[in-house]
């Protein structure tokens, strides 16, 4: 009875340690990851606020639909596919971002003829019809860059895609606040893009278990 008593103990014990040694295996196998969190600002907008589609601006200069990217590292893909849809002859939403892999689908929510053009630059990537009927269309997101995509029927539809190269990226939000999150420890550029504004690029170090801030202030181009 005691020899079966012992052996039970010793195989708890084994058990134990054998588990142990997984967890701490794996969190030694997982990198140490930070996050940055921030804000985009106007500069000089002293308490103007901005409505205009193409300029979001609050009350506290916080800039709206700023995307912004990690440049320099790789990451595992990122199953974020974006749906803009066409409304009342407008682009639902205006600013989208994404990893590259994922489908961009066009929704046609409007009873009327739309064409859906995309550059890349001044290079057509896609350019089809969507008549009222057609309530649908599924493309993908082979390359990294920044898409500007048009209605050749309604010129004033105009929406953006930034395609990025990892899945380390976010787009501000009303406040002009923006967080991404499990950043691998280190050093990189961190990219801010607006459509009007154009970008800005600072240098962002990472630490494992903590945030680090970074405030982006961009000028008007008026």
């Amino acid at each position: 009875m005691k020899t079966q008593i012992q052996r039970a103990i010793v195989s708890v014990l084994f058990l134990s340690l054998v588990f142990l040694v997984n967890v701490n295996a794996g969190s030694l196998l997982d990198p140490p990851t930070g996050k940055v969190i921030g804000k985009v600002k106007l500069a000089g907008a002293n308490g103007q606020v901005s409505s205009k589609p193409e300029l979001l601006v609050s009350a506290k200069g916080g800039i709206q639909n700023v995307v912004i990217t990690i440049e320099g590292i790789e990451g595992p893909f990122k199953a974020d596919p974006i749906e803009i849809s066409q409304e009342s002859k407008t682009y639902i939403p205006r600013i989208s971002v994404s990893m590259v892999g994922n489908d961009l689908t066009f929704l046609n929510h409007d009873a009327m003829l739309h064409n859906v053009h995309g550059y890349s630059g001044e290079k057509t990537l896609y350019n089809f019809a969507m008549p009222k009927f057609l309530k649908k269309k599924v493309t993908k997101l082979d390359e990294a860059g920044l898409r500007r995509v048009r209605c050749d029927v309604h010129q004033e539809m105009i929406a953006y895609v930034v395609v990025a190269e990892n899945p380390f990226y976010a787009i501000t939000n009303e406040a002009g606040l923006f967080q991404i999150d499990s950043l691998p420890a280190g050093t990189y550029k961190i990219k801010a893009w607006h459509e009007t504004l154009g970008e800005s690029e600072q240098t962002v170090t990472i630490t494992q278990g903590k945030k680090t801030a970074v405030i982006f202030e961009l000028k008007s181009q008026e």
